[in-house]
């Protein structure tokens, strides 16, 4: 599952717990990456309660749609990047609510009827990056997974959206999906150095997962070196303890790294692991029966 980020805060996000048990997508995820309804959220709060004994090995991710995995880390990051300009109040109240009805449609897994509507959306907006951010979550849903389409549609996004830093995320993001762990890295050093002081739950974030591909590569001792200059095990977020559980994971030590994870929730809980979880299942070290086979592993 992956996570992807949004360029303009189109809603004022409700405090969430993320679900427990989470089934693919879409991609994520997705992993993200459209904002939750308070429905939805009082839903996936039911699942939780269902699910709370439902061991870690059990973990499945529930089709909500990328942009839901967006919309949980923004609201914990305490939003995205600036927004986009509008023309009036009352155009971004009708914009709002046109890509609420897409993710109503995604969470449901009509994809092709909420690409439809993206393109008439499209027309009546057409320099809202958002709406191709959108399309690019869609594009990427297991049933779907058109890579080139979703790269085009993010890097509109970006071109929508310069000097901004999320839409550079969803395009590092883009290679970290197909297992083009050097290229993945790569763009995730080129984002933080681009973007020094982007928000540290973020920046986490991007640490780990180089520190994936960095494994995913072979070479633990680079992993190791992100790990230590990094995160610790007093930091805000769950780094560390997430940190630790790729590490045993690729190791194949699989019930210590269950309980890295089982530390991580019992101290921060669920929903600032999302993001973190839907990371170890595009690495294929969680279970998910929602993603498709990977074609080509780069590892070089």
């Amino acid at each position: 599952m992956a996570t992807w980020l949004r360029s303009m805060n189109l809603t004022r996000i409700p405090k969430l717990e993320a679900p427990d048990r989470l089934e693919h997508w879409p991609l994520n995820a997705s992993r993200s990456l459209s904002c939750i309804t308070e429905d939805a959220a009082a839903a996936d709060q039911k699942a939780l309660s269902n699910q709370a004994s439902v061991p870690l090995k059990h973990l499945e991710l529930r089709n909500l749609g990328l942009m839901l995995r967006i919309g949980l880390m923004a609201a914990w990051i305490g939003g995205t990047a600036t927004e986009a300009a509008e023309p009036t109040a009352a155009d971004g109240e009708r914009l709002r609510g046109l890509l609420g009805e897409v993710q109503e449609l995604q969470s449901r897994q009509s994809f092709m009827d909420a690409l439809l509507k993206l393109e008439a959306i499209e027309k009546a907006f057409p320099d809202a990056a958002d709406v191709y951010t959108m399309r690019g979550s869609i594009q990427l849903a297991p049933s779907i997974r058109d890579f080139a389409a979703a790269e085009a549609s993010f890097v509109k996004a970006a071109a929508l959206s310069p000097g901004e830093w999320a839409p550079m995320f969803n395009l590092a993001e883009l290679p970290f999906v197909k297992h083009d762990w050097k290229e993945a890295k790569a763009r995730f050093e080129g984002l933080l150095t681009a973007f020094p002081q982007m928000p540290l739950a973020m920046r986490h974030l991007v640490h780990f997962k180089m520190l994936v591909c960095q494994l995913k590569l072979n070479d633990v001792q680079a992993a190791e070196a992100v790990l230590a200059a990094n995160f610790t095990f007093m930091d805000d977020t769950p780094a560390y303890y997430m940190a630790k559980a790729a590490m045993a994971f690729n190791a194949k030590n699989d019930s210590v790294a269950r309980e890295w994870l089982e530390k991580a929730r019992g101290i921060f809980g669920d929903q600032p692991l999302v993001s973190y979880l839907d990371s170890l299942m595009e690495a294929r070290w969680i279970p998910n029966i929602g993603l498709p086979r990977v074609s080509i592993e780069v590892t070089k």
